[in-house]
């Protein structure tokens, strides 16, 4: 239930790659391999498909995960991909930057109306889809960012409160 994908574009998520790299938690196996792939999240064409696949087709668009995003071809599960109208660098975050927050708002935290959620790292891949996602929510965000000009960005989404942990202290 393979695809090969020919990658146009790769995000990089640092926490990701970092995981690989150590060979820690799901990528524990990568200790004891010479080389492994590098690039948690891509957006491409489909070159290839496996015998079995049925769901995605010869030069569709595609976002995906565990593709060796950081190749210019990439192998990955059919499971792994989400078609795309196009490939691009926003469908890039979609595949893993968003899906991350939204599991931890929608599945982890069961996030709703009337809450108040407090997103650190918000200007980041993860946290600013978190910040608009718990918006929608119509939850009270609370958003953490480590610059004025992040500060500023987030402020432009119309949160009620940012805070830039590097001028802002309270004791």
């Amino acid at each position: 239930m393979q695809v090969l994908i020919h990658l146009k574009y790769a995000g990089i998520n640092g926490g990701c790659e970092t995981f690989r790299t150590r060979g820690e938690h799901a990528f524990a196996a990568n200790r004891t391999k010479d080389t492994y792939a590098l690039g948690a999240e891509g957006a491409g064409v489909i070159a290839a498909v496996g015998p079995s696949v049925t769901s995605l087709t010869v030069g569709q668009a595609v976002a995906c995960n565990s593709a060796a995003a950081f190749a210019e071809y990439g192998v990955t599960q059919a499971v792994m991909c989400t078609p795309v109208d196009e490939a691009s660098p926003q469908a890039v975050a979609l595949s893993l930057s968003a899906v991350t927050a939204a599991a931890a708002l929608e599945v982890t935290a069961g996030v709703k109306e009337g809450d108040v959620v407090l997103v650190t790292a918000a200007a980041g891949g993860t946290g600013h889809f978190a910040v608009q996602l718990a918006q929608l929510a119509g939850a009270r965000v609370v958003a953490v960012a480590g610059s004025e000009a992040k500060k500023q960005r987030l402020q432009a989404l119309g949160l009620e409160r940012v805070i830039n942990y590097k001028e802002e202290v309270r004791t």
